[in-house]
């Protein structure tokens, strides 16, 4: 079964607008690295394919599985991260 991290980075592979980033360190992370989705699509359209490519896969409890997502402006596009998950503790 694939953990979350590897789906997040299906999901990135099998949609179009989406790039996975495995190693982002956001803001309050002190060099922590977590799993995160970079777009220029928007949080709520990227955060509503997420769920939707999620619950397709078979993940009952979505928000549990992704904790508390954060964003970050990266000039013409966002990183929607994950700080909680990450390729290696998944």
């Amino acid at each position: 079964m694939q953990g979350i991290a590897e789906l997040i980075e299906e999901f990135c592979e099998c949609t179009e607008g989406y790039y996975f980033r495995p190693d982002y360190s956001g803001r309050f992370m002190y060099g922590r690295k977590c799993v995160g989705i970079v777009t220029d699509k928007g949080v709520a359209v990227a955060m509503g394919e997420l769920y939707e490519f999620l619950h397709n896969r078979g993940i009952v409890n979505i928000t549990k599985a992704l904790g508390s997502p954060a964003t970050d402006d990266m000039g013409l596009k966002t990183i929607l991260y994950f700080p909680y998950i990450s390729k290696a503790s998944d």
